[in-house]
């Protein structure tokens, strides 16, 4: 379930051109429901979480890593082939495009532990990395400009395709008087889904998520 939604509150109620505070706990649990919905229409986790992971090596010099963008890594272990995974240097790995681990580092090559991602045991190597986008402070972050100490980092035109969702569900919710009958977040005390408001998407919003959905080849 997501914790942070991919919208700033502020925004959204500009889209619904709503001043007062009197349907801001509505307007976030439909937020973080939107969320949770289209993370899982583009097969991704979109907000920032800390994720450890195990992959098999290829032979190659390049570890894909299953979530993007990747904005740290904490540790890479390599099994040892005998009873423990052994944690690799950060000096010897490097990663690029905000996808991969190039390993060994450029300049590196005869320093690190391995000549590449040894493709030996399955599930080799372990690899705790934080991915997706920082958007913490989407409750109280202004917008367009965050404002000093807030921080939000959420590509705008996938931000707008999620506030643009929330507004339809919303105004949905307002048209139906508060009876959804769905599931997923808490809304007033009602459980809600939001697929009964999404099953026609504006086009434009669809694109822009196409652009961000995993590719199934």
């Amino acid at each position: 379930m997501a914790t942070t939604a991919i919208a700033r509150l502020a925004l959204i109620k500009a889209l619904l051109n709503e001043d007062s505070a009197d349907y801001d706990d509505d307007l976030k649990a439909l937020a973080l429901a939107v969320t949770d919905w289209v993370q899982t229409y583009c097969d991704r986790t979109l907000e920032s979480v800390e994720r450890t992971e195990y992959y098999t090596g290829n032979g190659s010099n390049k570890l894909w890593l299953r979530e993007w963008p990747v904005t740290a890594i904490s540790s890479v272990a390599i099994w040892d082939g005998d009873d423990s995974y052994d944690t690799e240097s950060s000096d010897y790995y490097e990663e690029f495009e905000d996808r991969y681990i190039h390993y060994p580092k450029l300049g590196q090559e005869g320093n690190a532990t391995w000549p590449n991602w040894y493709a030996g045991t399955e599930n080799n190597i372990k690899v705790v990395y934080t991915s997706g986008y920082d958007c913490s402070n989407w409750v109280d972050a202004a917008y367009p400009d965050p404002g000093a100490g807030k921080t939000f980092d959420a590509p705008r035109d996938l931000e707008y395709a999620v506030a643009q969702l929330v507004v339809l569900a919303f105004n949905g919710w307002r048209k139906s008087q508060g009876l959804l009958g769905l599931s997923s977040k808490t809304l007033v005390g009602e459980t809600i889904v939001i697929d009964k408001y999404i099953s026609g998407i504006p086009a434009d919003v669809e694109r822009v998520l196409n652009g961000y959905r995993r590719l199934v080849i």
